[in-house]
Order: structure tokens, then C-alpha cells, then sequence
């Protein structure tokens, strides 16, 4: 078939101007754009956040199957002094007594419910169970406890406990509140400062001596104040406190 060279050029400008033409791009279209390709990689990213969330979770519950038996899964501890026993919130414990903390993190053996249930209590030992009362109305009440509310004694036994436990806010609390009261008197003080290992212990032995020795109508002799040495007097944290 013969076509004549104009006409073939008529085609070629048809072809031409059939082609679709290019969008132009405007500003609009750019920011729509830039939106979908941002929402994609949101996407993207939300779904890697998600992945290594997933495998940080894995990752704590393979720890959890190592030290599976530990208290520190659980909620509450049950102990046992003399023939009543107690249920206290561990978080409790470990936040305010360094002993009960260290307890807390040490793994117990495999099948053990020690502590666990009611029908398997803690049993501590060197302890009433009036004197433990004691202690467990003060941490229930922190930070609303007065002095008013305890008894001599009661404070007595919150101070001993908390020294034994290592419970700095109760040791605090007792102390300031013991030196309110009437009945820490002269003597008392002094056998406070030699029974327990407190900060203001040695506060309290200078004190009572001094008292005691401004109190006597005879001087006392050489040997008599050599004996209120404080380095010479036996000091133990852990023995109950007062014959009144």
C-alpha cells in the first residue's frame, strides 16, 4: 500500500496528538502525595513498634520462667508469729524494710509455696505477735501516723522492729515520738541507748549519764565514771527493752 509522504506526516501529527498528555504537577497534588507517603510509612513503622513491644514481652517472660519461683510475682506474703498470722502486701515490705526486700529477691525452691498461701506461712521468730501488731499498724497508716495513737510500748515495739527490719521510716518515726512521752524518762533513755543500735542512741546515753551524774549528792569517784564509758557497754538491737 502507497501513502503519500504528506499524508504520512498528517498520521505521525495524528499519533502525536492522541497521546495522553503529562499531569502537571501543582503544589496540592505534591502535599497529597507526601501525605499518602508518609501515611505508609506510619504504617510501617507502627508495625515495628509493635514487633519489638511483642518480643520485649517475650523476652520478660522467658525471664519469668527462669525465676519462676520468687516472691516477687507475688501480691501479698503470709507470715506467721507465735498462733496468729498475717497477710501484708509485698510491695509494702520491700519498699520500706531493706530486709524484707533482700528476702523478696532470693529464688525459693522449686514447688515451695512458703509464704505464698495462707496455708503455708513465713514463720518469724524472736517476735510477739502484739509487738508485730504494732508494726504492721504503723505501715498500713504511712505517711497519716501520729503519736498520739500508739502507746508507750506500741512505739517501744515499732522502734525494736524497725531496727531488726531495717524500716528507716519507722526508726525515725519512733524515736521523736519516744522522746514526747513522759515515760522515757532518765533511766528508761539509758537503757535505751545501750539495747538498741539507733541513731540517736549515743544522744540518748550522753544525756542519761549526764543526768544521772548531776543528779547524785556525792561525787562520783574515778573508777564510777570510767564505768559510763560507752565503748564499754555492751549494745544489742535485737533484745526487748524495758522493765517498767
Amino acid at each position: 500500500m502507497y501513502v503519500h509522504p504528506t499524508g504520512a506526516k498528517n498520521i505521525a501529527y495524528m499519533k502525536m496528538v492522541s497521546r495522553p498528555s503529562h499531569r502537571v504537577s501543582t503544589p496540592q497534588s505534591r502535599i497529597q502525595q507526601y501525605s499518602r507517603i508518609m501515611q505508609n510509612l506510619a504504617v510501617l513503622s507502627g508495625g515495628f513498634i509493635i514487633y519489638l513491644f511483642l518480643h520485649f514481652c517475650l523476652f520478660l517472660l522467658r525471664g519469668l520462667d527462669k525465676h519462676e519461683q520468687t516472691y516477687v510475682q507475688k501480691r501479698f506474703l503470709y507470715f506467721q508469729i507465735q498462733e496468729r498470722r498475717w497477710r501484708l502486701r509485698a510491695a509494702v515490705l520491700r519498699h520500706y524494710s531493706d530486709v524484707f526486700k533482700g528476702m523478696l529477691e532470693i529464688p525459693t525452691p522449686a514447688g515451695s509455696e512458703e509464704g505464698w498461701t495462707y496455708g503455708s506461712p513465713i514463720l518469724l521468730h524472736g517476735v510477739t505477735s502484739l509487738e508485730f501488731s504494732w508494726l504492721v499498724y504503723f505501715l498500713e497508716r504511712i505517711p497519716c501516723n501520729q503519736s498520739m495513737d500508739y502507746s508507750f510500748d506500741g512505739l517501744v515495739a515499732v522502734l525494736r522492729l524497725s531496727d531488726m527490719y531495717d524500716i528507716a521510716a519507722g526508726v525515725q518515726f519512733a524515736m521523736h515520738a519516744l522522746e514526747k512521752r513522759k515515760e522515757f524518762n532518765v533511766v528508761t533513755r539509758l537503757k535505751m541507748s545501750m539495747a538498741f543500735d539507733v541513731p540517736r542512741s549515743q544522744l540518748w546515753f550522753k544525756t542519761a549519764t549526764k543526768a544521772l551524774i548531776l543528779a547524785r549528792k556525792n561525787p562520783l569517784e574515778a573508777q564510777q565514771a570510767l564505768s559510763l564509758d560507752a565503748r564499754s557497754l555492751p549494745t544489742n538491737s535485737k533484745v526487748p527493752v524495758i522493765d517498767r
